[in-house]
C-alpha cells in the first residue's frame, strides 16, 4: 500500500493516556495467524450498538437507553459512503476517551476543554488535539480493516442511514 502506513497514536498523541489502549486495540484487529476481526465485533468491543440520523450539524457519539454508544449522523444533507466510513472511524476513537467499564461510560477527559486546543503564533485557534486523535483513529480503523470494506457496509445500508430518521442496529450494516 504504497502511501498508507500504520501510525502509533501514542506517540503522536503523548497528552492521551489512551492512545496506547487504541494502539493495542487498533493492533487486536488483524492479529498474525488469526482471522480478521468481524466489524460489528469491534463496534460491540467499543459499546457501539446503534446508528442513528438525526437533524443535527456533523456527526456525534450519543448514549443509547442502554447506556451505550449510538453513533448519530447528520440527516441535514447528503453524505457520501466514504465519509460515514471515516465518521463511524472518528466516533469510535472517540470511545477511547470513556470507561467502558461504567454503564453508561464516563468521561475520563472533558471532551469540550480548551485544554486540548492548539494556536497559531497570533493567538488564533487552530485547532484540537481531541479531534486531530479521532481523525489519526479514523485513518488507521479503515487502514487496518480496508476502507473498501466499510465503505460497502455503509453503501449497502445506503437506504437505511440516508435520508430517514431511524435508529439502526449496526449488524444490519456491517455483515456484507
Amino acid at each position: 500500500m504504497a502511501g498508507k502506513e500504520f501510525v502509533v497514536l501514542a506517540e503522536k498523541f503523548p497528552m492521551f493516556s489512551f492512545a496506547g489502549e487504541a494502539d493495542l486495540w487498533l493492533a487486536s484487529i488483524n492479529l498474525p495467524g488469526k482471522k480478521k476481526k468481524l466489524l460489528l465485533v469491534q463496534l460491540r468491543e467499543r459499546r457501539v450498538t446503534q446508528f442513528e440520523t438525526r437533524k443535527i450539524i456533523g456527526v456525534g457519539l450519543d448514549y443509547t437507553a442502554e447506556g451505550n454508544f449510538s453513533i448519530v449522523f447528520n440527516d441535514l444533507k447528503l453524505r457520501s459512503f466514504a465519509s460515514d466510513a471515516f465518521a463511524i472511524g472518528h466516533e469510535l476513537g472517540h470511545t477511547f476517551g470513556f470507561d467502558l467499564t461504567r454503564t453508561p461510560p464516563s468521561p475520563m477527559i472533558n471532551h469540550t476543554s480548551l485544554d486540548y486546543s492548539y494556536y497559531d503564533e497570533r493567538g488564533r485557534w487552530k485547532g484540537c488535539h481531541l479531534e486531530d486523535f479521532c481523525n489519526a483513529f479514523a485513518g488507521q480503523w479503515l487502514l487496518r480493516n480496508g476502507r473498501a470494506l466499510i465503505v460497502r457496509a455503509c453503501r449497502n445500508q445506503y437506504s437505511t442511514i440516508h435520508g430517514y430518521n431511524v435508529t439502526i442496529d449496526p449488524c444490519s450494516i456491517i455483515e456484507t
